[in-house]
């Protein structure tokens, strides 16, 4: 009867310990409790089970006691005899243990935790509208001006005031299909656009973020001219004489510095002359419309050294009217194959010579393969600003949304 009631004593112990171990778990300080109590728990449980074990093998028959409460401390559970008893090893302690850090911090809370850190992305100074007056503004969606990629969707549209406005639309049918990272890129990117205040860019004027229907759109100002590339190679395109093709060369230049001397800098991510629209007044406006998604945006080098580059390369088109990449394009100019005069533009009825050599020189040294090398945005300015004579505020719109540049 002592050894009924000694083996009682023991498993009420063991059944005390699991609370312990319980209350462990809900504690906040359960890293740095857990590893002294598995220690103190495992070296017991194995004394015990020493001089417990060398009992049960002197025992002749079962010893009958009460049914105890389950122990998942004890193999079996249930109803345990003399003989079933046992502790369980210090390293299924330790793997319990674990599994009650996984319930302790289960999906969900991971999610809230997640949507914390979105939040830390704040929206601030853009103005958030309605998915229903954006539906009016572009008559239901059904006016695509720029085609689409494979994130986005662009549409022109019209608001109440009177503003013509551009929508880019992220066409993603419920929040399944877009992740916390994609959300928190989205909110980045309208924080960064909202930043640039500039107006030689096509500027932010709001966005929109509904659950149902599940909406992610971004507003932008309109340009109505289409663009630097539509022009300069489509018949149908405006005919830009020398003149004009300077003052845009000038707006994108400025834009360009005002963005890589912001902190943190702004670099484009895909600039050409296709992301340059034109004003009714043929004033340049640097766009930044597509939304990109994770894997295409980590393939596009951006940094100011890779706008430098680009931006020659746009010089090198509106001079020579070429398009970008096409057979020999760049290649001979720089390596003194041809000379710029030879490459102009034939539609251009007249231009000035000495400004045609000095920004020649601009074009080779924007575009050296070497990055160490390039000029400095602030340097280009410099530098075509003494050939042009355009100052910054020669080169933007005679209309702006922006009071101030």
């Amino acid at each position: 009867m002592s050894r009924n009631y000694d083996n009682w004593e023991r498993l009420v112990a063991a059944v005390l310990r699991r609370e312990q171990f319980r209350e462990l778990c809900r504690s906040d300080s359960l890293d740095s409790s857990l590893s002294s109590f598995s220690s103190d728990f495992a070296s017991a449980s194995l004394s015990r089970r020493t001089s417990f074990d060398i009992s049960i093998n002197h025992q002749t028959e079962q010893i009958p006691h009460p049914t105890p409460p389950r122990n998942p401390y004890i193999s079996g559970g249930g109803v345990v005899t003399g003989a079933e008893l046992e502790f369980v090893a210090p390293e299924k302690v330790l793997a319990w243990s674990q599994r009650a850090l996984l319930f302790a911090t289960p999906a969900k809370l991971r999610a809230r935790s997640q949507k914390r850190k979105l939040l830390n992305i704040l929206v601030t100074g853009v103005p958030k509208l309605k998915r229903d007056e954006l539906e009016i503004a572009c008559e239901d969606f059904t006016n695509i001006i720029i085609g689409s990629s494979s994130t986005c969707l662009l549409f022109k549209g019209t608001l109440s005031s009177g503003v013509e406005i551009v929508v880019a639309y992220v066409p993603v049918a419920s929040s399944k299909h877009w992740s916390n990272s994609l959300e928190a890129q989205f909110r980045k990117k309208i924080v960064t656009l909202s930043n640039v205040n500039h107006k030689n860019f096509v500027n932010m004027l709001g966005y929109c973020v509904e659950e149902n229907p599940f909406t992610r759109m971004m507003v932008f100002e309109y340009a109505p001219n289409g663009t630097l590339f539509e022009c300069l190679h489509i018949k149908e395109g405006e005919y830009l004489n020398w003149e004009m093709r300077l003052r845009i060369a000038m707006g994108i230049a400025y834009c360009l510095e005002h963005m890589h001397q912001l902190r943190p800098a702004i670099a484009h991510r895909n600039l050409n002359s296709s992301a340059v629209y034109l004003t009714e007044d043929y004033a340049a406006k640097l766009s930044d419309f597509f939304y990109w998604d994770e894997v295409t945006t980590a393939k596009m080098e951006a940094n100011p050294q890779s706008n430098v580059y680009s931006f020659g390369i746009i010089l090198f088109e509106m001079i020579t009217g070429s398009i970008p990449y096409s057979d020999n394009w760049l290649s001979d100019y720089p390596r003194g194959v041809q000379s710029l005069r030879e490459m102009i533009d034939p539609t251009l009825e007249t231009y000035h010579e000495d400004q045609l050599e000095q920004i020649g020189s601009v074009i080779k040294y924007c575009s050296n393969p070497n990055w160490i090398k390039r000029p400095t945005m602030r340097e280009v300015c410099a530098l075509l600003r003494e050939i042009t004579k355009i100052e910054p505020d020669g080169a933007i719109p005679d209309f702006s949304l922006l009071g101030k540049t």
